[in-house]
């Protein structure tokens, strides 16, 4: 059975959303950690802002990657508190883990659990943070309940989401159209149709701050904010740029299976492309949505 726009995933889908989302993140996460969390690290300071942390507070952050946003709340509960990073993508946690030593943050652990099905008791934390994982979530709403379930009453929910309706508006971003048409030579989608069609529904789904605002609600949060804002990116160089995007999900997973002569052509070929562009161009607005509940 196919999953068209606007409809939900059969079971298997499901499973298979999640064996996916977790699969293309898990070969570069490594990469991840060294070119992408600079560009996220702009939200998960926003989010632990907007969370209020006191120190000694207790911190779940779902969909926590290499834990960009957990290290930030785990310096600002500070060693009395407690942060709990989890994620699907095994090979981003063991990397999250290594950070958190490195860092010096004993009372920040990562572990493998399930959004949809969270392995804690009612009323364990009294934050919890949500960095961009509502737009991965086959059952977001599930996903909400189990946030709001594991809050102690008056906890407070933080999440971020794409502003899809903003960003439609915005002029193309070259570089990226350049990085997609040139990798789709090279390594063709391999994602099946319904899932693409449900992700860009997902996201579509999230979009706005009316929409956000409704899902929070339907999971029972109460004194709801979004707000809407712009964040400045600027790539100093092609490479970096082409770094960036080589690490993003379904990217390094379809490098990942390139020969290496293939994958050096197509850097080399993309590189070529990317550095006739005026420095201006690797300048990008990020359009993003924060939402806050209570339970």
């Amino acid at each position: 059975m196919r999953a068209t726009k606007g409809e939900q995933p059969a079971k298997a889908q499901t499973t298979e959303v999640k064996q996916r989302t977790a699969a293309y993140y898990d070969p570069a996460a490594e990469h991840y950690e060294r070119y992408i969390v600079p560009y996220m690290t702009t939200f998960s300071r926003r989010m632990v802002e907007m969370a209020g942390l006191r120190p000694g507070e207790r911190v779940l952050d779902v969909a926590t990657g290499t834990g960009t946003a957990a290290r930030l709340a785990a310096q600002a509960v500070g060693p009395g508190g407690a942060v709990v990073g989890i994620d699907l993508a095994q090979g981003q946690l063991v990397v999250a883990a290594r950070v958190a030593r490195a860092l010096g943050l004993p009372h920040l652990t990562f572990g493998r659990v399930d959004a949809e099905a969270l392995a804690f008791r009612d009323s364990t934390f009294e934050v919890v943070l949500c960095a961009f994982g509502l737009n991965h979530l086959p059952e977001r709403q599930q996903a909400l309940a189990e946030m709001r379930r594991v809050l102690v009453p008056g906890g407070r929910l933080v999440v971020t989401a794409w502003h899809r309706a903003l960003a439609d508006t915005d002029p193309p971003f070259r570089p990226r159209i350049i990085f997609e048409k040139t990798l789709c030579r090279y390594a063709p989608l391999q994602t099946p149709e319904w899932l693409d069609a449900l992700w860009e529904h997902w996201d579509n789904e999230l979009g706005s701050p009316e929409r956000l605002t409704r899902r929070l609600f339907e999971a029972g949060f109460q004194a709801i904010h979004v707000e809407a804002a712009s964040h400045t990116h600027h790539w100093q160089r092609p490479q970096d740029y082409f770094a960036y995007k080589s690490a993003w999900g379904e990217n390094a997973w379809r490098l990942a299976d390139l020969p290496q002569a293939e994958r050096q052509a197509f850097e080399d070929e993309c590189l070529s492309q990317l550095s006739r562009l005026p420095p201006e161009a690797f300048t990008y607005q990020a359009r993003v949505l924060y939402g806050i509940g209570a339970r």
